[in-house]
């Protein structure tokens, strides 16, 4: 029995420690995604920061060529720097719209990684549910496989209860019968065939042990029958058969 009971400890605990480790690898998994997440959209951010940055150094630098020349032709070219102008404004404008739009495609794809964020972390959660569900099935399973076991248990106690009364009748009915022995099922067939019913006999054969003696010369003469029901835990169900028995 010690044998068995360690070999059950020892299987729980190694079904624990994998339970464990999943939950450990499924934990890294996610951390893991949330990095490579997350490095993506800071080198996203860095790549547009620096297109914006580049473009914002040659618009700069047109603007200061343009005043070299507005400067060096003041006298001579009004009215080509006045054109020149007009077409800066224009560029400004298509510049300024360039940007504009630039802003609402980094807007437009802000509100699609906010989605992605939103239905990741909602996949996570759904994850861990189903994690939770799993580890809640897995408990009530153990819960029934440790009560199995000790049903179990409680019956092979029982078994070996009764098998030890019926080796050692002797000493345990010698002090009330004379010559106490226990009467094989068989036995009781052959007995009682002719005079009791198939329904009683099995009703008597069905009881854990039969003893058959005789009375001690103080309790007066006569051949006695027990019929004895075995029991490693006395509950509600061992009175009722005890009582009808």
């Amino acid at each position: 029995m010690a044998e068995f009971q360690r070999r059950i400890e020892q299987r729980m605990a190694e079904f624990e420690r994998r339970i464990e480790q999943r939950i450990a690898e499924f934990q890294q998994r996610i951390e893991r995604q949330m990095a490579e997440f997350q490095q993506r959209i800071e080198q996203q951010m860095a790549e547009f920061q620096q297109r914006i940055e580049r473009q914002m150094a040659e618009f700069q630098q047109r603007i200061e060529q343009q005043i070299a020349n507005f400067q060096q032709y003041t006298d001579q070219r009004f009215a080509e720097l006045a054109e020149a102008q007009r077409r800066t404004d224009e560029r400004l404008a298509e510049f300024q719209q360039r940007t504009d739009q630039r802003f609402i495609e980094l807007a437009e794809a802000q509100r699609r990684t906010d989605e992605r964020l939103a239905e990741f972390r909602q996949y996570t959660d759904q994850r861990f549910a189903e994690l939770a569900e799993a580890q809640r099935r897995t408990d009530e399973r153990l819960a029934e496989f440790q009560q199995r076991t000790e049903e179990q248990i409680a019956e092979l106690r029982g078994t070996l209860l009764e098998i030890d009364y019926r080796a050692k009748v002797g000493a345990v009915f010698g002090r009330r019968l004379r010559k106490p022995k226990a009467v094989d099922a068989g036995e009781l067939w052959e007995l009682f065939r002719e005079r009791l019913d198939e329904s009683e006999i099995e009703q008597i054969v069905a009881s854990d042990l039969i003893v058959r003696g005789w009375l001690l010369p103080s309790q007066g003469e006569g051949e006695i029958w027990l019929t004895v029901e075995v029991y490693n835990v006395i509950d509600r169900r061992s009175y009722a058969v005890g009582w009808r028995t």
